[in-house]
């Protein structure tokens, strides 16, 4: 049936559940998703609102960990929530540390 106890492959894992992501929100939809070159990390985007501005957020699949990145996070430095990454696309580089992906500008079209 799919579940974790009865996957459909064997040795088949969930790493997203966007039945989990849409819990208590009014709306979810997942733009990209993408493994990593290791495949220790998946990299995500959201959108919660319906307006189409998807958030990146990067999930560790071992820990279970889930980070949502911001402008001055990806930049090198903090952030809060109200500073999310909105982006159009995403893919990763060579290695669990490159990540690359194309914003947005105030009409919504990616650059």
């Amino acid at each position: 049936d799919g579940s974790k106890d009865s996957p459909i492959l064997p040795g088949e894992e969930m790493y997203l559940d966007v039945n989990e992501l849409a819990k208590n929100q009014t709306y979810c939809n997942v733009g990209s998703v993408a493994s990593s070159p290791s495949q220790d990390l998946v990299a995500y985007t959201v959108d919660y609102s319906g307006s189409e501005n998807y958030e990146v957020h990067i999930r560790h699949l071992k820990s279970g960990d889930d980070i949502a990145l911001t402008k001055t996070a990806a930049a090198g430095g903090g952030g809060g929530a109200n500073d999310l990454l909105t982006i159009a696309d995403l893919v990763w580089g060579k290695d669990d540390n490159t990540l690359y992906y194309t914003t947005m500008d105030e009409a919504h079209r990616p650059y």
